[in-house]
C-alpha cells in the first residue's frame, strides 16, 4: 500500500509529526507508570506512619 507524504504549513510532513507524538506518548505513559509506583509508595508510607501506637 502505497503512502503519500504530504507536508503542513510549518513545512514538517505527517510521518514526522506522527513519530513525535508517538514518541511523546510514549514518555507519557512511562511517566504515569511512575507516578502510579510513586503513589503506591506513598500511600504504604502513610500507612506506617499514622499506625503510631
Amino acid at each position: 500500500m502505497a503512502t503519500m507524504k504530504t507536508k503542513t504549513k510549518n513545512g514538517q510532513n505527517q510521518d514526522s509529526k506522527a513519530g513525535k507524538l508517538a514518541a511523546e506518548n510514549a514518555r507519557l505513559r512511562a511517566e504515569v507508570e511512575r507516578l502510579k509506583t510513586d503513589r503506591e509508595i506513598l500511600k504504604k508510607a502513610l500507612g506506617l506512619f499514622s499506625t503510631s501506637d
